[in-house]
């Protein structure tokens, strides 16, 4: 098989000047979680189906869970096309997508958005401030159990953004 690649940096700087390798940072943080990606995020964009898509493999994890609030821009025929044919595409290939959407009164509490992985976590800005280059850090979270407990809790409050 192929050599380990060495463990990511704790900590991963986001910036205007690297728009390539930001987005690159986010494929391997998503490549970096094992067992399931848990993926919690407000203002959650379908831009980013792009690195779930490029990551996803299914010797490495089973299921993939975004959560967001519901927003207007979710409730376009681009949005649900393409998350139907990435759903389809990761089903094919046995892993479960799912993408669901909370009450903002759910979040209340929450700021940040995390990726989680079975054995991992990062606190992550916005899918759009990875996108566009906005200063910002993926940084490892050290609270792996208590944000998979909290994505969960959040999960159980939630309903698919497309029926």
């Amino acid at each position: 098989g192929e050599a380990a690649e060495a463990p990511l940096p704790r900590s991963i700087f986001i910036h205007p000047r690297a728009p390539f390798s930001n987005k690159a940072w986010l494929r391997k943080v998503l490549q970096e979680c094992s067992g399931y990606i848990y993926w919690l995020d407000k203002h959650f964009m379908p831009v980013a189906f792009e690195a779930i898509v490029e990551t996803a493999d299914a010797n490495r994890i089973t299921s993939i869970k975004v959560l967001s609030l519901h927003l207007p821009e979710h409730d376009s025929t681009g949005a649900r096309t393409s998350y139907r044919d990435l759903s389809t595409e990761l089903s094919n290939k046995g892993i479960d997508f799912l993408w669901h959407v909370v009450p903002s009164t759910a979040l209340r509490a929450t700021h940040d958005r995390w990726i989680i992985g079975a054995t991992t976590a990062r606190n992550v800005p916005n899918v759009n401030a990875i996108y566009s280059g906005q200063h910002s850090e993926l940084n490892m979270s050290d609270q792996q159990k208590e944000l998979e407990g909290l994505f969960l809790q959040y999960w159980g409050f939630s309903h698919p953004l497309f029926s």
